[in-house]
């Protein structure tokens, strides 16, 4: 869109609407086989969707990372999967585990109390905070492993 790069948190949604269609379709158990496949998928998705995207943005300047391999001038694919894979990959799988207790909690068992609701919504910030927490501990630690090898 002209000179705006659309971030890849407006795509979530798109990226896992196929996923969530088969999860929610009429009949569809909820076993935790269901469950587990959901979030694989739904975190192989982000994961490669999200990495791509941000591949693009890096290689035409839209978006700039600050990172060690950013520093180290390594290419658009080192830049981004430093974090990408995995971090995109929580992202995706906890997006789509907060949606599908959201939709058990408030299609399938029918509850609909505003207290329940703030609680669903409490709930997936904390764990989508997860996934973000990762990106940070792999940050501290690559930051840590360049001063300790600076210093020898």
């Amino acid at each position: 869109m002209k000179n705006y790069f659309l971030h890849h948190g407006f795509m979530y949604a798109p990226y896992l609407a196929l996923v969530f269609y088969v999860a929610f379709a009429p009949g569809t158990p909820l076993t935790w086989g269901n469950i587990i496949r959901i979030l694989l998928c739904g975190g192989c998705l982000q994961s490669v969707l999200s990495c791509h995207h941000d591949i693009c943005g890096v290689s035409t300047g839209m978006i700039e990372i600050h990172s060690m391999p950013a520093r180290l001038k390594l290419s658009p694919v080192e830049i981004v999967t430093d974090f990408g894979v995995i971090g995109f990959g929580l992202v995706g799988a906890s997006f789509a585990g907060s949606c599908l207790i959201a939709y058990h909690t408030i299609v399938v068992k029918a509850i609909s109390d505003l207290r329940v609701f703030a609680l669903l919504v409490a709930m997936g910030l904390a764990i989508m905070g997860l996934a973000a927490l990762q990106y940070l501990i792999g940050e501290r630690a690559q930051l840590f492993r360049s001063v300790e090898n600076s210093t020898r």
